[in-house]
């Protein structure tokens, strides 16, 4: 399935995080972003991404796995959720295929998701216009159309992430150069960009507030001592 068709999409190089930054990221209040390690990687939802003989079988197999997951999970959980979406969101979080697609309202925290991992390839982030939201009531499998959505989040990962999704009722993104665009960065970049990100509040421990976090942190701030020395000035003592 070629759920993203890249003729229709607009394509900015970017060099560094100053220049990205100096691009009109917020247009409007409805602007959300998703960043790929690779920039090859195309927006399609999870589900979509499942082979299959065609679109049919798909489908059926959405709801097979799904309904699956509703009875399986019931007795791991302290609150059941309290409608088909919220089943949705979870089956998601735990990695079962669906037709949602993650984003977030942060275009920095869309960045350190491009940054992360030990990739050769060129990343990228995606902005998109999503100006239609759901309130989270519907039954995903009746929507017609996709549309934003805006969990509600108690958990302090999702919020330091700011994290939406996008629902697509056809395992297909819709893209045009009215709604989607595409800020490709080269492979060089990455290491320098995920340095500036930490020093701008984003790093691990922010987007996963944990002691496994934290650990990553101290690993990636200290991996260039390795090599016989500090890749930056980290402190004023560091300046003599």
């Amino acid at each position: 399935m070629n759920a993203l068709k890249e003729s229709k999409m607009r394509q900015f190089y970017i060099e560094n995080l100053t220049e990205f930054l100096n691009r009109p990221l917020w247009d409007t209040q409805a602007m959300i972003f998703r960043g790929v390690a690779k920039e090859s990687y195309q927006l399609i939802p999870s589900i979509g991404r499942v082979n299959a003989k065609d679109d049919s079988a798909r489908m059926t197999f959405e709801r097979t796995i799904f309904e699956k997951f509703q009875m399986k999970a019931l007795p791991f959980l302290n609150n059941e959720p309290k409608s088909q979406m919220e089943w949705l969101f979870l089956a998601q979080h735990y990695g079962i295929p669906t037709r949602l697609l993650d984003w977030t309202t942060n275009p920095l925290v869309a960045l350190f998701f491009a940054t992360e991992g030990e990739h050769t390839d060129d990343f990228a982030v995606y902005k998109r216009l999503q100006t239609e939201w759901l309130r989270g009531a519907e039954d995903p499998f009746e929507l017609d159309k996709e549309n934003g959505l805006m969990p509600k989040h108690s958990d302090i990962r999702f919020i330091n992430q700011a994290g939406v999704f996008t629902i697509h009722p056809n395992h297909q993104v819709e893209t045009s150069d009215q709604n989607t665009v595409k800020f490709i960065f080269p492979t060089k970049a990455r290491e320098e960009i995920r340095w500036q990100l930490g020093k701008l509040g984003i790093k691990t421990s922010f987007i996963y507030p944990n002691l496994d976090g934290i650990s990553k942190d101290i690993l990636e701030e200290s991996k260039t001592q390795l090599n016989g020395g500090s890749m930056r000035v980290t402190s004023p003592w560091d300046w003599a």
